[in-house]
C-alpha cells in the first residue's frame, strides 16, 4: 500500500512537472508602488510635460523628484506603460501634429517648435509614428 501510495504520488509530480512546460506560470505580480514613489512619479511627469520641448537629462529630473534615476525609470514604465524618452517623444508627436493639421505652421517651424534640431530626424520619427510625412499633413488640412 506504501508502494502504491509513493508511486501515485510521483505519478502526479510527472504530470505537474508536464503541464507546467506546456504552461508557464506567469508571475505579472509588480510589486505596488509606495504613495511617495507615485507621487514622485507623477511629478517626475508634470515636470516633462511642462518642458518636453527642451526636456533636462535623466539625471537631473530624477534628481530633482528624489529617485535615482534607474528606480525613476522603472516606475515610470510601471505607472505609465512607457518609457520616460518614448512619453517625451509622444508629447512632442502629438503637439507637432496639432500645430501642422491647424495650419499655424510648416514642417520646419513645427518641428523647431516641439523641440527638434534636424528637420529630417523630425520627419522620420513624425512618418514613423503616423504614417504619413509631415509635408504631407500639412498639405492635406
Amino acid at each position: 500500500a506504501l508502494r502504491q501510495v509513493y508511486l501515485e504520488g510521483k505519478t502526479l509530480e510527472l504530470v505537474a512537472l508536464s503541464l507546467a512546460r506546456l504552461a508557464p506560470l506567469k508571475n505579472d505580480s509588480k510589486p505596488a508602488l509606495s504613495t511617495g514613489q507615485k507621487d514622485r512619479v507623477a511629478l517626475a511627469r508634470e515636470l516633462v510635460r511642462q518642458d518636453f520641448k527642451t526636456p533636462c537629462s535623466l539625471q537631473e529630473l530624477a534628481r530633482t523628484v528624489g529617485l535615482q534615476h534607474t528606480q525613476l525609470n522603472k516606475h515610470f514604465r510601471t505607472v505609465y506603460g512607457t518609457t520616460i524618452f518614448a512619453y517625451i517623444r509622444e508629447l512632442r508627436m502629438n503637439q507637432a501634429r496639432l500645430l501642422l493639421e491647424n495650419g499655424r505652421m510648416n514642417v520646419t517651424e513645427a518641428s523647431l517648435e516641439v523641440g527638434y534640431s534636424s528637420v529630417s530626424h523630425f520627419s522620420k520619427a513624425f512618418r514613423a509614428r503616423f504614417g504619413v510625412h509631415p509635408g504631407t499633413l500639412a498639405k492635406n488640412r
